[in-house]
C-alpha cells in the first residue's frame, strides 16, 4: 500500500512538473514579438522614440515594429482612441507603444522603453543579472 501511494505522489508530482512547463511553453508562444507604435508627424518625442528604436531593432531583430501616423490614417487614429480606453490612458497620447495586451503612452526615455519590451518575458540582449556576492553577468553568456 505504500509503494502505491508513493507511485500515485510521483505521478501528481510528475503531472505539476509537466504542467507547469507546458503553462510556461504557452505563455513565451502567446508573446508577439510585433511593437505597434502610434506617432503623428512633427511629434518630437516620436521622433526620440524612432531613432532610439532603430537600435533596438538593430540588436533585437525578432522585434517587428509597425508605426502607424495617427493623422495620416484614420483607422490608426480609431485603434490608438480604443486602446488608450481599453488601457484606461485618457485622453490618448503619442507616442503610444502596443506589445501584445500591454500598453504605454509617452517615451520617458531609452531605459523605460526597454523595460517594456523587455517585461515579456524574455530579457533585453544588454541586460546584466545580479548573481550573489555583487558578482554580474550579461544575459548572452548565460546558458
Amino acid at each position: 500500500m505504500t509503494l502505491s501511494r508513493a507511485g500515485i505522489l510521483f505521478v501528481r508530482l510528475w503531472l505539476c512538473v509537466l504542467l507547469a512547463l507546458s503553462a510556461t511553453a504557452v505563455r513565451s508562444d502567446a508573446g508577439d514579438d510585433t511593437l505597434h507604435v502610434y506617432v503623428q508627424r512633427g511629434c518630437p518625442h516620436c521622433a526620440q522614440a524612432k531613432r532610439f528604436l532603430d537600435g533596438v531593432q538593430a540588436e533585437r531583430p525578432a522585434l517587428r515594429i509597425v508605426y502607424h501616423d495617427v493623422i495620416a490614417d484614420q483607422a490608426a487614429r480609431d485603434d490608438l482612441i480604443a486602446l488608450s480606453q481599453k488601457a484606461g490612458i485618457w485622453p490618448p497620447g503619442v507616442p503610444t507603444f502596443v506589445l501584445g495586451e500591454r500598453v504605454v503612452s509617452g517615451f520617458e526615455g531609452g531605459p523605460a522603453l526597454l523595460a517594456f519590451i523587455a517585461d515579456t518575458g524574455r530579457a533585453p540582449p544588454s541586460a546584466t543579472v545580479g548573481l550573489p556576492f555583487n558578482l554580474k553577468t550579461s544575459v548572452d553568456r548565460l546558458p
